[in-house]
């Protein structure tokens, strides 16, 4: 992770909106910076330290609110907690599986059909 030193306030940042503006992620949120001349520049909060975004939801809203609406998103530092929505379904799907009570068929019986399926695909393809 990068160590950034300044911060920038959210006047100087709207003077700065034509240049180069970007979203970073970090371990628990995201920075709003922009690269200047003299180097890059963090936005700062109310107490005048790095603002930092809880997600990238409210870290582009508030770009959107300061009028900037084209920027780069660097993931690179991010850290992305897992959906518990996938997480859950996922979860289901494995134990479905593992529940399921139906007949098994042999590796070679499932080889057999297939190939019989590819054989009939590759002679309607052939128009035969």
């Amino acid at each position: 992770m990068d160590t950034i030193a300044e911060t920038i306030s959210q006047a100087e940042l709207v003077e700065l909106i034509r240049r180069e503006a970007s979203l970073t992620g970090r371990k628990n949120g995201w920075h709003l910076i922009v690269t200047m001349d003299s180097g890059r520049r963090v936005l700062a909060g109310p107490g005048g330290s790095a603002q930092l975004f809880p997600t990238l939801e409210t870290a582009a809203a508030r770009m959107h609110g300061l009028g900037i609406t084209a920027f780069r998103v660097d993931t690179a530092g991010a850290s992305f907690p897992p959906d518990p929505a996938y997480e859950a379904w996922f979860r289901q799907q494995v134990q479905d599986s593992l529940d399921d009570t139906s007949p098994t068929i042999a590796h070679s019986e499932v080889e057999d059909q297939f190939a019989a399926k590819r054989a009939a695909l590759k002679r309607k393809m052939a128009g035969g």
